[in-house]
């Protein structure tokens, strides 16, 4: 199901410039055969691969990249300097003891 918004207000685009808002922002999420694939109203399409080497499907990176997607696409993503940001992260669980993770 996509995700819109009809608020109107300023994001920066992919190279950092200000920018006025659409209308309406609309981003829409398909699960394909090895990743995922998110649509923007803006006629932008980027494609998520998982990794090969992941043993859990849906692969936790890929999701998060989906999820970093969404969040940098309605300007959300803030800076260190923020108040408050969404972060988007991929952590072990609480109950996890084999080795550590390698982070990409």
């Amino acid at each position: 199901m996509p995700i819109d918004t009809d608020k109107d207000r300023r994001f920066h685009d992919d190279n950092g410039d200000e920018n006025d808002a659409p209308a309406s922002w609309t981003i829409g999420v398909s699960r394909v055969e090895n990743g995922f694939i998110c649509e923007a109203s803006d006629g932008r399409v980027d494609v998520f691969e998982e990794s090969d080497d992941s043993e859990l499907r849906p692969d936790p990176d890929a999701i998060a990249r989906v999820l970093y997607r969404i969040v940098e696409y309605f300007g959300a993503t803030g800076t260190k300097h923020d108040a408050r940001r969404v972060s988007v992260t991929v952590e072990p669980g609480s109950d996890y003891t084999g080795p550590t993770p390698i982070k990409n």
